[in-house]
């Protein structure tokens, strides 16, 4: 291993045996075995998801009711109700190191550090027999970040971020959050997050605080000069969730609006800003979750196919003796890998759904039976024929 340092750049070069080579892919046949059981719990474990959710918010369709939030109706205890208001709170929230004082339904203190990132590019050379050349180069770059990034296992010894800090992010919460007559609960509560900047009034700031910051962008600054930072100091500013105008959809229980546990287990407590209806929420919510299924489908896929390429790895580093061959048979493992994942992951799915929803299922596991016989004729035709043996010649008349 070579290293060296140039400017704002470290630069490693490593080299790996074949031999070497061939040991991680085999290790790296177990991690691809791996991968393929979790892709295939993850895509059956989604269409469950993707299906109970589905039937939830087909139930809450049907069985919510609109209410008015200035009074509650006694009848409508344990029932899923929808209603809209301003949600809003007596309380005020402090930040007592910043002398911040608001009525607010959340106070954020966001702290930024001006640290050291590090970034890494990597590029390989396949050598004669083998062998593979890794050459990697450390980049780095100092910015404005949230959270302080640790630099112990940085390659430059020389970009070091302080071990900690003297201020950290946070946020506080109202506990007591009304909607006309009603208190939403802390899950919704925590689904307000439309947040605004506020400006620090310096004069607030407590005297033993005064000498250590400097007014920046409507909030402070910790350091020398915020036009010339330096790694270590800190801009701090302070946002709030204001009341405003919700539609929620939730349980009432007595005067608490919580969540909503239909026939599936699945718990209902939607909030969306503004004056929405219950058809609209429902609507929306159904797309999310759609959404969130095809997302995770596609992640499932991906797994499997890195599973695959994983399993077949061995190959493409065993023809690697020869670069150019090692190239070839790595891109046809690839492709392998990619169209494999495809009808398998279509079984998983189609297997999933037979339960919940027979059609749907058989649609699929009968495309992924398909896509499997495509493959497995595509893969017959490209079998080059073999030659026929040359038959005996014919024996020659006989003489009259």
């Amino acid at each position: 291993m070579t290293e060296s340092f140039d400017g704002g750049s470290f630069t490693e070069v490593t080299h790996e045996s074949w031999f070497s080579r061939i040991g991680g892919a085999i290790k790296g046949v177990l991690f691809g075995f791996a991968l393929l059981i979790g892709s295939v719990v993850l895509l059956f474990w989604n269409e469950s998801r993707s299906v109970k959710t589905y039937k939830a918010l087909v139930e809450g369709t049907g069985a919510v009711v609109s209410v008015e939030s200035a009074s509650i109706d006694n009848a409508n205890d344990d029932a899923l109700i929808h209603t809209s208001g301003e949600a809003t709170t007596d309380e005020k929230l402090a930040d007592d190191e910043f002398g911040v004082e608001v009525n607010a339904i959340k106070l954020k203190r966001r702290v930024e550090i001006y640290q050291w990132i590090e970034r890494t590019e990597t590029k390989e050379k396949k050598k004669l027999g083998g062998g593979v050349e890794k050459v990697t180069e450390y980049f780095y770059d100092a910015k404005w970040r949230e959270g302080l990034a640790s630099s112990s296992s940085y390659k430059d010894r020389t970009k070091q971020n302080p071990s900690s800090v003297r201020f950290q992010s946070r946020t506080k919460s109202a506990q007591d959050v009304t909607l006309g007559a009603f208190s939403l609960s802390k899950g919704l509560t925590g689904k307000l997050d439309r947040f605004d900047v506020i400006r620090l009034e310096q004069d607030a700031i407590p005297e033993a605080l005064r000498n250590d910051v400097k007014p920046h962008d409507g909030g402070v600054y910790l350091g020398s000069n915020p036009g010339s930072p330096e790694i270590g100091d800190l801009r701090i500013q302070f946002s709030v969730v204001r009341p405003d105008t919700v539609s929620v959809v939730a349980k009432q229980n007595g005067e608490k609006l919580g969540p909503y546990t239909t026939s599936v287990g699945r718990n209902l407590e939607m909030l969306s800003y503004g004056d929405v209806t219950a058809e609209a929420m429902f609507d929306q919510a159904k797309s999310e979750n759609a959404i969130l299924t095809w997302i995770l489908r596609g992640v499932g896929y991906l797994l499997m196919a890195f599973g695959f390429l994983l399993i077949l790895a061995p190959l493409s580093v065993v023809a690697d003796v020869i670069p150019i061959l090692g190239s070839i048979v790595g891109g046809a493992t690839g492709l392998i890998s990619f169209v494999l994942a495809l009808p398998i992951s279509l079984t998983v799915i189609a297997v999933a759904w037979l339960v919940a929803r027979p059609v749907l299922g058989i649609t699929l596991l009968v495309l992924a039976i398909g896509g499997l016989f495509a493959i497995l004729r595509a893969r017959k035709n490209q079998a080059p024929e073999r030659p026929k043996k040359p038959g005996r010649p014919p024996l020659p008349p006989l003489p009259n």
